[in-house]
């Protein structure tokens, strides 16, 4: 059991230290074991740690994470060659061609949203065109972002979408 405080009512009798009060001038006594010395923190203790805590949390959560071109680089690559698996997908599945346009800042499937790229990323400017056989026009999509350069080729005859790194030369 936790500490619990007791009162008697005025008039009432009570033993305090084995001897009988009058509850009035009884005052109130802890039921439980007694503690010699004081032992935990202050109050003012623990408000002080909370908002040293709080502090250090904050500086982790505002701090953003650090962008890397290499990563950047990397999704625009998964980005555009799911863009023309997507659009050889669409035209099987609608029976007609579907084109995918790229150009330096950015590239476009089947006219809709341009995918802008990241700054220093360029890509060369192709034209792929995928007919509702699974064949395309062909190409390969050149992708270069400071020393990282990657081409994604597009085989005519299946239109198979590959994605590979180039050596620096």
């Amino acid at each position: 059991m936790g500490s619990k405080w007791r009162f008697f009512p005025p008039g009432s009798w009570c033993t305090i230290g084995g001897k009988v009060a009058d509850a009035k001038h009884a005052r109130p006594f802890q039921i439980g074991r007694a503690k010699s010395g004081q032992t935990g923190f202050t109050l003012i203790e623990m408000i002080i740690v909370i908002v040293i805590l709080g502090l250090l949390a904050g500086m982790v959560l505002v701090r953003q994470p650090a962008h890397s071109t290499g990563l950047n680089t990397e999704a625009t690559v998964r980005a555009l060659s799911n863009a023309l698996r997507l659009a050889r997908s669409r035209a099987i599945a609608q029976d007609r061609e579907v084109a995918v346009v790229t150009a330096p800042n950015g590239f476009a499937l089947d006219g809709g949203a341009a995918w802008l790229l990241s700054p220093g990323e360029t890509l060369s400017e192709t034209r792929v065109i995928f007919l509702p056989d699974g064949g395309s026009s062909g190409a390969t999509i050149l992708l270069g972002s400071g020393s990282e350069r990657f081409a994604l080729d597009v085989n005519w005859l299946t239109g198979r979408v590959r994605a590979r790194e180039l050596s620096a030369r």
